[in-house]
């Protein structure tokens, strides 16, 4: 089968898809230091987490340790909130066929997907995947900014395991 999408769809197509991946990373590594794990123990702990395991894990960590009021905890409630709409579009995006769109040219294709029996056809302009890539790469952001005060800068607010 010849490819038939242009290679700024492409791009934007991957780029969704390795965003999903670092938001992954960033949650997994962020178990990994709300318990104190060595890289080996962290890995055993999150490797064979889906995306919604990893969410639910942290949720229980950090309500656990700071309590459902702690400003931390709800910029991780909205984080996740976010990544609802976003899981289901970057799904659509990487478990799709894809082809050319009905204007034959560089900004759009066609996403095809089998729903059932049923074969459904969506147009997907290059703008609408650029604004995905852009919210998901937000959203990395956001995940390890809040990591990142949770586990480094404010530490000293976390119990101590030593």
């Amino acid at each position: 089968m010849r490819l038939t999408v242009s290679d700024d769809i492409l791009c934007e197509i991957g780029r969704i898809a390795v965003y999903q991946s670092l938001i992954e990373g960033q949650m997994a590594l962020f178990i990994r230091e709300l318990l104190y794990l060595d890289e080996a123990q962290g890995n055993l702990k999150t490797s064979k987490l889906r995306f919604w395991d990893l969410i639910k894990e942290l949720d229980t960590l950090l309500n656990n340790e700071f309590g459902a009021q702690n400003k931390y905890v709800q910029r991780f409630k909205k984080f996740r909130e976010e990544m609802k709409d976003f899981v289901s579009m970057r799904n659509n995006c990487v478990h799709s066929m894809w082809g050319f769109g009905p204007t034959l040219n560089s900004g759009s294709a066609t996403r095809v997907k089998a729903n059932g029996a049923v074969l459904e056809s969506v147009t997907v302009t290059l703008e609408e995947l650029q604004g995905i890539s852009k919210a998901l790469n937000h959203l990395e952001w956001e995940i390890g900014d809040i990591r990142a005060w949770v586990c480094h800068h404010e530490a000293s607010a976390r119990l101590s395991r030593t």
